[in-house]
């Protein structure tokens, strides 16, 4: 497996990861990612908060799930 898109809401951000990963598609949102069924993984990195919304969105486009720590900022947003 590789790296193969990256997303971010900001325009710099985006700008930098397409300089950085030529070969990467990249999106304007989770969201559109997220819709791309060439896609097998997303791995969230996004703010804390963001985590159980970003996830669940994955896992509801039949997409595995990697998220970094905490997976969600309360217990029921983790349930």
């Amino acid at each position: 497996s590789s790296l193969a898109a990256g997303a971010d809401i900001n325009a710099g951000v985006r700008r930098r990861f397409s300089e950085a990963f030529p070969r990467c598609k990249v999106y304007d949102s989770v969201d559109a990612m997220c819709a791309d069924d060439t896609l097998d993984a997303i791995w969230i990195s996004t703010p804390s908060r963001l985590h159980a919304d970003h996830a669940v969105l994955a896992a509801s486009r039949k997409k595995h799930v990697i998220i970094s720590k905490p997976m969600a900022t309360t217990l029921a947003d983790a349930e």
